[in-house]
């Protein structure tokens, strides 16, 4: 601890004035000639042997650029500038052996020996005073107003190079990232399955994937650089708006957005035409908005749906053939049932007379009745030939199951024949009636399935 001395003390921002001090990236950096020529300025223009830029870390402050001294740093503890740094404006003390802050400072009482000092601080954009450009001499000095001006002018452009060496390494940080985004983006567009191309605001292809060249038949180079039109046939060009997109006037900034691709006419470099799908976004930045377009190939999918739409085409007409045919087929069953019901009765009924009153009659009464009954079982049979099997139409409702008949509950005849069969196949064969059947029309369809000889047991569905 130097004795009796007074220490420059914090600033009442230290905190922020570190910071910012860390922002500029100069402390400890290699000698720069920006810097030197002002320090090398300032010395001459205020006549001093010493001149010096700056600036005050947390415990010393370090020489950025310096004339007439050999060291590179002091502590902060035994600095001027530490002092400097709590004002705005110029700091001069003509003679240092005279001023309480700095008699009995080591740099006034031993080498270097200062006798005069000024320094002008060199304060940030936002008001961190970061430190000093200053001047100092030996000798007790006094500066004129118009080396004060001057000196302060030159601070300000210290000041003005701190701030451009900070762009410029933000700049080159930034063309860094840039570079390493744009190389990650150029992978992704080239392992994208669609073709892709990259256009600006005028309209001009900036960017295309190897996709883009096998789709459209023209090579990178013939593409980048040139209006994105040049894919579209001549009937789709339009007359370039403010904006120059053209087709893709609907991707820029603010644009509404519609969530399906545009689909258009492709084409390709040996002027052949094909079908394709474009959808397009935006991209903004600072430097303006670009279009990335993904352009999809879409001739397959067209086919494919041309052939859906003709085969549709195809089963409507069908339809409407099969119809009429299917309505005619079940108005013939239905006459067929509602035939045989009352034939049906009327063979019961023959059949009862035979029983009951064959014995009451005599031989021509007999004969009579038995022939009766020959020829209606004869006519019932013909009714069999023509009216063969109940029609199922392929327009039927889809029914529940509401009874299986067994063999007994059907006529003799059919009993017989499915009996028989039961011998030989159990497969199931399902008799459907359709909506408004009566009762009757069922169980004549239950009949007549046993002329299927494939039945084993009839299902009839109402």
């Amino acid at each position: 601890m130097i004795a009796h001395m007074t220490p420059p003390a914090p600033t009442s921002t230290e905190r922020e004035r570190l910071a910012a001090l860390e922002r500029y990236e100069m402390l400890d950096t290699p000698a720069e000639a920006e810097f030197d020529d002002l320090t090398a300025l300032a010395a001459q223009i205020c006549g001093t042997p010493i001149a010096l830029i700056s600036l005050v870390d947390a415990r010393r402050q370090w020489f950025k650029s310096k004339v007439g001294l050999d060291a590179t740093q002091t502590s902060r503890e035994v600095s001027f500038c530490g002092h400097a740094i709590h004002g705005r404006h110029l700091l001069e003390v003509p003679n240092t052996l005279e001023e309480f802050l700095f008699y009995d400072n080591p740099l006034v009482t031993g080498a270097p020996n200062i006798r005069f000092y000024a320094g002008m601080p060199l304060t940030t954009p936002d008001g961190q005073n970061l430190g000093t450009l200053c001047v100092m001499d030996r000798v007790p000095h006094y500066l004129t107003q118009t080396q004060r001006e001057a000196l302060g002018r030159l601070g300000r452009q210290v000041m003005n190079q701190m701030e451009l060496r900070l762009t410029i390494r933000r700049l080159a940080a930034a063309s860094q990232d840039l570079r390493e985004l744009e190389g990650r983006s150029r992978l992704i567009v080239e392992a994208a399955p669609h073709a892709l191309v990259m256009v600006d605001e005028q309209g001009q292809i900036i960017q295309a994937n190897s996709r883009t060249e096998q789709l459209f038949g023209y090579s990178r180079d013939e593409l980048i650089g040139q209006p994105v039109e040049m894919l579209l046939p001549e009937r789709l060009r339009r007359a370039k708006s403010q904006n120059g997109l053209g087709v893709f006037g609907g991707a820029r900034p603010g644009a509404k957005k519609k969530k399906k691709g545009r689909e258009l006419t492709g084409l390709r470099k040996n002027g052949t035409q094909f079908p394709i799908e474009i959808s397009a976004g935006s991209v903004s930045t600072s430097a303006g908005f670009f279009v990335l377009a993904s352009i999809n190939d879409v001739t397959e999918r067209q086919r494919m749906l041309s052939q859906i739409n003709r085969l549709k085409r195809e089963l409507k007409q069908k339809d409407r053939k099969i119809e009429p045919a299917d309505h005619q087929r079940t108005d013939f069953s239905a006459a067929a049932n509602d035939l045989k019901s009352p034939l049906r009765s009327i063979i019961s009924l023959a059949n009862w007379l035979v029983t009951s009153y064959a014995n009451r009659l005599d031989g021509a009464g007999r004969e009579q009745l038995n022939l009766l009954a020959l020829k209606l079982r004869r006519l019932n049979a013909l009714v069999d030939g023509v009216f063969a099997c109940p029609v199922r139409s392929r327009s039927h409702e889809a029914l529940e199951i509401a009874e299986v008949f067994s063999p007994a509950e059907l006529p003799s005849a059919a009993a017989s024949r499915v009996r028989s069969r039961n011998l030989v196949d159990r497969s199931l064969s399902e008799i459907v009636a359709g909506p408004g059947y009566s009762n009757e029309r069922v169980q004549n369809a239950a009949d007549e399935s046993v002329c299927d000889e494939r039945v084993s047991e009839i299902a009839v569905a109402v």
